[in-house]
């Protein structure tokens, strides 16, 4: 039998169904929510949140190689600017050294060293403006921290392309002018989507640029806010084919016949579509994860630039 026949009918082995151990998963971050309320109850606000920020990186941390860091804190650049905290960093752990760990767990990261950032939080609050806020927190990161990019390279000829056609881990392909091999994967993550609604938030993805939207946002217990890629139907309606994992190299729809959208994506069915909706998240992240390629850091550029005096003196003539 070759690799690409399907077995005779007697001969099949069954399908793997891995919505169980997702849904395991979701439900410790699940639980994890109900604990931070009974301490956000004795006023602990800030032990509440760290129980829900450390579970949701935990199962993170758990389906990652060891050369992925994950933590929560700043973003440095060579310039010594530092970004606000983030709830998660996700960073090169083998070849990019952080620069400072504090006693509470709060890490300094090099700008070179960082794959992804995200905010966790236990509850959407539609009054909060939360995502609002966090695309005004990107942009300023973005206009103020600067790190090089890296030119993306065909991985099978390894020549530099300028642009072209991106295969996103099977999941989503780009037509691309602008395309560089070490774009910042952002993300935010509610356990509970409480009052959320896609009318909510339908103005702010309209009309803000791309690169300054999360690449993806989780409503672990309703679904999660993708950007897709869409073939337009003979009856006039959309039919999603692809996830854009990084919106912002979108460029044209390439016929009258598609185009890109943002939806509310809803994996899987009661029980367990949190487990459904934890998969597709993780899966989107993984995909950036391994397809991103960093620069190396210059150390001596970051000494400099983040003491505030040094002097030379000569000693060879």
């Amino acid at each position: 039998m070759r690799d690409n026949q399907d077995p005779p009918d007697n001969e099949k082995f069954p399908r793997v169904q891995f919505i169980e151990y997702w849904h395991s998963l979701a439900q410790e971050i699940l639980e994890a929510r109900v604990k931070s309320r009974l301490i956000h109850a004795t006023t602990n606000i800030d032990a509440s949140g760290d129980e829900i920020e450390e579970a949701v990186r935990s199962a993170i941390r758990r389906k990652l190689p060891l050369r992925f860091h994950i933590g929560h804190g700043h973003i440095v650049d060579n310039r010594g600017n530092v970004s606000p905290q983030y709830d998660i960093i996700i960073s090169d752990r083998d070849s990019h050294p952080i620069l400072f760990e504090t006693q509470n767990g709060t890490t300094y990261y090099t700008y070179e060293s960082v794959y992804a950032i995200g905010e966790i939080k236990s509850t959407y609050y539609n009054a909060k403006k939360e995502i609002q806020k966090f695309c005004d927190n990107i942009r300023g990161m973005r206009s103020r921290l600067w790190r090089p990019r890296v030119p993306f390279h065909d991985s099978l000829s390894g020549e530099r392309l300028k642009a072209a056609t991106r295969n996103t881990v099977g999941i989503g392909y780009y037509d691309v002018t602008a395309f560089y091999g070490n774009p910042l994967f952002t993300f935010m993550f509610f356990v509970n989507a409480n009052d959320f609604s896609p009318s909510q938030v339908a103005s702010l993805y309209n009309l803000t640029p791309l690169s300054e939207l999360p690449n993806v946002v989780c409503l672990l217990s309703e679904g999660l806010i993708l950007n897709t890629y869409y073939f337009k139907r003979d009856d006039g309606t959309a039919l999603p084919v692809h996830i854009n994992s990084i919106p912002e190299f979108i460029n044209t729809a390439p016929s009258p016949n598609v185009g890109y959208a943002w939806l509310l994506a809803k994996i899987g069915k009661a029980p367990h579509r949190a487990g459904g909706n934890l998969s597709m998240f993780m899966h989107n992240l993984f995909a950036h994860l391994i397809s991103c390629k960093l620069s190396k850091p210059n150390l001596t550029h970051y000494t400099l630039n983040t003491m505030p005096d040094h002097e030379y003196e000569g000693i060879s003539d």
